[in-house]
């Protein structure tokens, strides 16, 4: 029997990192001491922080037709993913750029170019890709039609849904419910319920189960993650470390969750690999040398002791 698969769906392009003492303040010009460049995108993270875990997984998205377009395929095929892109001519690759200050906190700016342009007709054309796939990650970087698309087809033939609504927007609480996990960061949790992004874990319970929200896990960075099952919330408390850089942590944690579930782990102890996971990533700089890895050849002991614990847990 083969490995879970996971599809991701969303933005692929090109991230640029520039390292600064401090962001900007108002007309202020700030000079940066170190520059990086590196394919990404939320999906994209999170398909390889996923395949990174031990699954196999497929990557569905659109770029341009373009040099950042044709390293996005390569990327994804040197990471072992399966690359599903629709291609627009004459449409610019997305691009990000990231200002990280000497605490390890981030500020990004997205051009979403061509991912802009992911088609809903697209999507269904893809439906075979989909349908080999255990599990569906899906963002709100895309077109709502693309999403939606993969979402009725996951639905159509029984595949779960995890919906990172990311970037914050609403969502009707329709389709929310159609999906079998939401992990919002706090301010995507506060948005979706609309109350402040400062609540507590108990504000965002109550606020949960008086809106009567699926099952839910809330990102709450250095505090670690809440998951609420429809009836309880339970705290799950990130190990204190040093950040360098938390560009990504969320990604990996979700990627390493969905990981998780599907090679069988209860969700709460994936929800804690998960928030381990990404205490990890936020201690390197840069999205793709922070992501950790269970492969042979580049295995992670600190992960694979909390594996064999959850397990025998």
């Amino acid at each position: 029997m083969g490995k879970p698969r996971i599809g991701a769906i969303g933005l692929a392009g090109m991230s640029v990192f520039l390292q600064v003492d401090h962001f900007h303040l108002p007309g202020e010009t700030v000079h940066a001491s170190h520059l990086y460049s590196e394919i990404g995108g939320k999906a994209v993270n999170q398909a390889v922080a996923a395949k990174r875990m031990g699954v196999d997984a497929s990557f569905f998205g659109a770029v341009g037709d373009d040099e950042t377009g044709r390293l996005c395929y390569s990327f994804l095929t040197q990471e072992g993913l399966t690359p599903c892109l629709e291609t627009h001519p004459g449409i610019p690759s997305a691009y990000a750029c990231i200002l990280t200050d000497k605490q390890g906190e981030n500020r990004v700016s997205v051009f979403s170019g061509a991912a802009a342009h992911l088609s809903e007709d697209f999507i269904r054309s893809q439906e075979t890709a989909l349908c080999a796939c255990d599990m569906l990650l899906l963002g709100l970087e895309c077109p709502w039609e693309a999403t939606l698309a993969a979402l009725e087809i996951a639905l159509s033939n029984a595949i779960p849904v995890v919906l990172n609504p990311a970037p914050a927007k609403n969502v009707p609480l329709e389709w929310l419910k159609k999906c079998c996990l939401l992990t919002p960061n706090a301010q995507e949790a506060a948005t979706l319920l609309g109350i402040s992004q400062e609540s507590t874990p108990i504000q965002f319970c109550e606020a949960l189960k008086r809106q009567n929200f699926p099952v839910t896990v809330v990102t709450l960075g250095s505090r670690g993650a809440l998951l609420w099952d429809r009836q309880t919330g339970t705290l799950f408390d990130a190990p204190a470390v040093t950040a360098a850089d938390t560009t990504g942590a969320g990604d990996c944690f979700n990627g390493a969750l969905a990981a998780s579930v599907c090679q069988g782990l209860p969700l709460d102890a994936a929800v804690e690999v998960a928030v381990y996971a990404s205490s990890l990533s936020v201690q390197t700089r840069y999205v793709m040398p922070s992501l950790p890895s269970l492969s042979p050849e580049k295995p992670d002991p600190h992960i694979i002791r909390h594996l064999v614990w959850q397990s025998a847990y």
